[in-house]
């Protein structure tokens, strides 16, 4: 119900957030399923930024206390976020960031999948599904919501199919020149 609401109300912000409230009344929708409709209405929106959503997040809710049947609860999904920005940066593994005293929420672990790899939405599933809490109900949960965050985030195939389309071919141009250099055939320049 989360996805569908950040995807169809995707325009207006202020309607999310009220959405995604008005369903706390009627079901056990919290902080989380807010953060997951923010973060698919930003990407539907082509305004969703991975290396700084995070601090967009707690910046916004962190002004509303009101986000949450419970603050605590509020506080702790806003500190697992700010947990898993830290992780993403640091280039730590999934075993690493769900160790111990790492990732313990559900939107922290979807967020993670997609924020240390945002540009494949096929790695953050396949990763997801590979949770390193394989024990943990919420593993499905993990992977559809990250997969949710990727689609919408890569929504326009035209545009990465040409990005990637572009990569290809300079790879290759550059492929060849390494290979024309290294059996000594042509003493090329690498600038090029």
């Amino acid at each position: 119900m989360t996805i569908a609401i950040g995807a169809y109300w995707h325009q207006d912000l202020q309607e999310v957030r009220s959405r995604i409230l008005g369903l706390q009344s009627h079901s056990n929708a919290d902080i989380q399923e807010l953060v997951l409709a923010y973060a698919i209405a930003l990407a539907c929106r082509g305004e969703m930024k991975p290396q700084s959503f995070t601090n967009q997040v707690c910046h916004d809710f962190n002004k509303r206390r009101s986000l949450s049947r419970d603050l605590k609860s509020q506080q702790k999904c806003l500190e697992q976020l700010q947990l898993t920005q830290k992780f993403v940066n640091q280039g730590a593994s999934a075993i690493a960031a769900h160790s111990d005293n790492g990732l313990s929420d559900s939107i922290a672990s979807s967020l993670y999948y997609f924020l240390s790899t945002p540009h494949s939405w096929h790695l953050i599933t396949e990763r997801a599904q590979r949770h390193p809490q394989s024990n943990n109900p919420n593993d499905l949960q993990i992977t559809l919501q990250s997969g949710a965050i990727a689609a919408a985030f890569l929504g326009e195939l035209g545009y990465i199919a040409n990005q990637n389309q572009e990569i290809l071919t300079k790879g290759a141009i550059k492929g060849d020149q390494l290979w024309a250099e290294w059996s000594g055939v042509f003493d090329v320049k690498l600038d090029n």
